[in-house]
């Protein structure tokens, strides 16, 4: 009899020796898991975060590069369109209402040469007299190309001085390759009146 209820004893202490360590197993348990989820939250978070920020930098970088390049090239086609050679050209084409052919020859095979060094970057080099195209720098390709009446191009910038006229249009496809380009044309300006010539270069989206 007195065995029978020390072996009740030993269970009940035994059983509550074993709930007590399954409640403070789980007090335990809990804070651990809790922590472990939250630092796997906010690790995951921290990252997510640290991987936009450095996609956002890459994309800023990338935008001033291209903000960069096309102002440089902007600088090209100002230089181009301003020398002696060209203004002489232009205003004899609008004084006498006829263009030296000799004279476009040689521009055409300047335009050769620039389209040449610029190794892919640019869709075309090429000078436009009253909205016509006469000289280009890829073999004539796009000599007599018109654009139509009434159709403009959407205008992203425009700058100008007492000697050029620049605008960079907004990506359209090209009329020559249906490839998107953005179109740099310069004119130059004989006192306040704009000259019926301008220089486009496309620069190709796609290289």
């Amino acid at each position: 009899m007195e065995k029978t209820k020390f072996q009740s004893k030993v269970k009940m202490k035994s059983s509550l020796f074993w709930k007590f360590f399954g409640v403070l197993l789980i007090c335990m348990l809990v804070p651990m898991l809790i922590s472990l989820f939250s630092s796997s939250f906010f690790a995951r978070l921290y990252l997510e975060n640290e991987a936009s920020e450095s996609l956002l930098n890459c994309v800023i970088e990338k935008n001033n590069q291209i903000d960069l390049g096309i102002k440089l090239l902007e600088e090209q086609a100002i230089e181009i369109v301003t020398q002696p050679f060209f203004i002489q050209t232009l205003e004899d084409a609008m004084r006498t209402n006829r263009l030296d052919q000799r004279r476009i020859d040689i521009i055409s095979k300047y335009l050769e040469q620039k389209f040449e060094r610029a190794e892919g970057l640019l869709e075309n080099l090429f000078l436009v007299y009253e909205d016509t195209v006469v000289a280009d720098g890829v073999g004539g390709i796009s000599v007599g190309y018109r654009q139509p009446p009434g159709e403009e191009q959407p205008t992203e910038e425009i700058t100008s001085s007492d000697y050029y006229l620049s605008v960079i249009n907004e990506p359209e496809p090209s009329p020559i390759t249906g490839q998107p380009v953005i179109t740099i044309s310069v004119g130059p300006v004989l006192g306040q009146e704009r000259m019926a010539f301008a220089l486009g270069m496309p620069i190709q989206l796609i290289v």
